[in-house]
């Protein structure tokens, strides 16, 4: 005797909804997956750009690049140390999750954090010895993840911008280096701010 082996249209659907239910439950667990990847990317940027304030500082005196000096990012200051001799920015500066929206501006998405410290505030627009600025390199904020502007560029001169603005771009966190070279991802905006960008 001959086996039918067709699908009947009921099973056929049955099938379908079983992929199309499998498809609703794996989809957003691969897109956190995917996430969780830029943001180590992210982070390794951030260490990257760390360990290069440090060959700048070995190369000058003990200084640090200013967040925007003579029209220039903090981050043309640090090309070389990429290997980048043209005038475009090191890819390092540009994180992944950022969602650009207009390629004409500097792909710069990390901001230098404004430093307080025995009642002043550090210039964005000066070299700086951090020696002379930061007490606890440990838990002092260098850069972190900057809001994104309509115009494209992230915010790469002010510190009050995540603190206001909650920027959150990796599953709700943001990443920051700290003066030591050590990277993190902080959920706890406001707490954070209040404890790390005061000496």
């Amino acid at each position: 005797m001959k086996r039918n082996l067709s699908f009947t249209l009921v099973e056929l659907l049955t099938v379908i909804a079983v992929i199309l239910l499998l498809t609703s439950i794996l989809l957003p667990a691969l897109s956190k997956a995917r996430e969780r990847v830029k943001t180590i990317q992210c982070l390794n940027n951030q260490k990257q750009l760390g360990s290069t304030f440090y060959m700048y500082y070995n190369d000058n005196q003990g200084y640090f690049p200013g967040s925007y000096i003579n029209v220039k990012y903090y981050a043309y200051y640090l090309k070389s140390y990429f290997g980048e001799m043209a005038s475009n920015y090191p890819v390092q500066v540009k994180c992944q999750s950022w969602n650009n929206v207009n390629s004409s501006k500097p792909q710069i998405t990390y901001a230098m954090a404004h430093i307080y410290h025995n009642g002043a505030y550090l210039p964005y627009n000066v070299n700086y010895k951090p020696e002379a600025w930061v007490v606890k390199p440990s838990s002092m904020v260098i850069l972190f993840d900057a809001i994104e502007k309509s115009t494209g560029g992230g915010y790469v001169n002010s510190m009050d911008y995540i603190y206001t603005g909650k920027q959150g771009r990796h599953l709700r966190g943001t990443n920051v280096l700290h003066y030591d070279g050590s990277v993190t991802t902080i959920f706890d905006y406001d707490g954070y701010m209040l404890n790390h960008w005061w000496n």
